[in-house]
């Protein structure tokens, strides 16, 4: 229902490492921060790896949805499953009760809710001290995500959820969902005269791509395409989070 994509950060800062020049005193900030956000999804894509493979049509899967809670705050889910007879938030925990409150805001009723840690490095080795062994009660290996899910299932038989809620729940949080807005440049104070403007190649990512008979070629791989200019419009949208000046931007 809402598939596991890049968060608009990841993009923004993705975009700002292609376009802070290479001798920038915070281009390896940047650069690390980059780093951490793409292990950090490539979780995220091994937890929807086993998801989607559930093959149960019950199922609803929605990732990095952002709620309102009271008093303008948000939360924020990794994964969410809704099912007809149970709810399974997956990789956070605090957010369970929150995510209650919401659903008895919108005037839904009772269900069981569970929630699972998982740890995507199949390498891990988790150890707890025997007054904390209650953690493996939630923390879980993702290889094993699919037997616990349908473990629950079993637990959970008696539905409270028919299709039409389903589908009036999943509207909702779709419309609901209210992703958190960066102003990367602002996070990083780098001013817009400091980043690097024109087209940039969507192979090796030089810049800027010069402009020839209708098409962008790049001027180190030699690679050509007539729309090589989107990719870097949506970089702008994202760091300037304003609307575009196309013919400043494109300038080289």
């Amino acid at each position: 229902m809402k598939p596991c994509n890049k968060s608009v950060g990841i993009l923004a800062l993705e975009a700002l490492n292609r376009r802070i020049p290479e001798l920038h005193p915070k281009k390896k900030y940047v650069e690390e921060d980059v780093r951490k956000s793409l292990a950090g999804f490539k979780g995220e894509m091994e937890v929807n790896r086993h998801l989607v493979r559930l093959h149960n049509p019950a199922y609803r899967i929605f990732h990095g949805l952002r709620l309102s809670e009271m008093y303008e705050e948000h939360f924020q889910m990794d994964f969410l499953l809704i099912s007809p007879s149970f709810f399974l938030l997956i990789e956070v925990i605090r957010q369970k009760n929150l995510f209650l409150e919401w659903l008895q805001r919108n005037d839904f009723p009772d269900i069981p809710i569970e929630h699972l840690v998982v740890i995507a490095n199949q390498h891990a080795i988790i150890k707890a001290s025997p007054q904390h062994f209650s953690i493996f009660d939630v923390l879980i290996n993702s290889d094993y995500l699919s037997l616990k899910i349908e473990m629950l299932q079993q637990k959970y038989q008696s539905e409270t959820f028919n299709q039409h809620e389903l589908l009036k729940l999943s509207t909702l949080l779709l419309t609901s969902d209210s992703p958190l807005q960066i102003n990367i440049l602002q996070k990083y104070a780098i001013n817009e005269d400091e980043l690097l403007n024109g087209v940039h190649c969507t192979i090796c990512f030089a810049l800027p791509m010069n402009r020839k008979n209708g098409n962008w070629i790049c001027h180190s791989c030699g690679y050509s395409s007539p729309d090589s200019h989107l990719p870097s419009l949506r970089d702008y949208t994202l760091l300037k989070n304003i609307l575009l000046r196309i013919r400043n931007f494109v300038s080289s």
